[in-house]
């Protein structure tokens, strides 16, 4: 847990765990397992073009990269805003 976040109480963490609403896999590695699972599968629809699992998990993977090389590691913070239309 990152300093400053807030932990779940342990008694809705452990309901969560049992119903099945928590996997304890990170959103990357749910991500990778579903687009290594089905890579067709459709993931965005902007206007008239389609995206897939595979294309999704392939731009994040660059995008990984770079953050790699430029040292932003997990013990950075960061905030995104993305615009509403897909671009690579």
């Amino acid at each position: 847990m990152l300093e400053g976040c807030v932990s779940w109480p342990d008694d809705l963490a452990s309901l969560y765990r049992r119903k099945g609403y928590w996997l304890d896999v990170s959103i990357p590695e749910l991500f990778a397992n579903l687009a290594a699972k089905d890579p067709s599968r459709l993931a965005i629809i902007d206007g008239e073009r389609r995206i897939s699992l595979a294309q999704v998990w392939s731009e994040s993977e660059r995008l990984a990269a770079h953050l790699i090389r430029w040292d932003f590691g997990r013990a950075n913070a960061s905030f995104s805003s993305c615009r509403t239309r897909w671009s690579s």
